[in-house]
């Protein structure tokens, strides 16, 4: 599709609307969870897990929004490809911290 011709479908814009009102709601939590931890170091990891989770997902979840507003070229499939492997390696670094989350929430 180039983008001259496109036009977002509604489940396009769908699309676009769920990934901008997930992120930012993952990014509010995060900040509260910093604003509101009064020090405790469990909920300051939790801040550290939301903006992580949200920091990754953006990689990719920008990339979408724009592919479905604007339409896909060759760049687009590119930079969503090198989105996706950003994300997935942060979500590794989340399941590492949510470990580390519940060894001091166990112990």
């Amino acid at each position: 599709m180039t983008n001259e011709t496109y036009k977002p479908r509604v489940p396009d814009l769908m699309e676009a609307i769920f990934d901008v009102c997930y992120l930012s709601f993952d990014l509010i939590a995060g900040i509260l969870f910093f604003v509101f931890s009064k020090g405790n170091i469990l909920f300051i990891l939790y801040g550290i897990l939301t903006l992580t989770l949200c920091g990754g997902d953006a990689f990719h979840l920008i990339l979408r929004v724009k592919r479905a507003l604007k339409g896909s070229n060759d760049k687009i499939k590119r930079q969503l490809g090198l989105g996706l492997q950003i994300s997935s390696i942060t979500m590794m670094v989340f399941y590492i911290i949510l470990f580390i989350c519940l060894e001091i929430y166990i112990l």
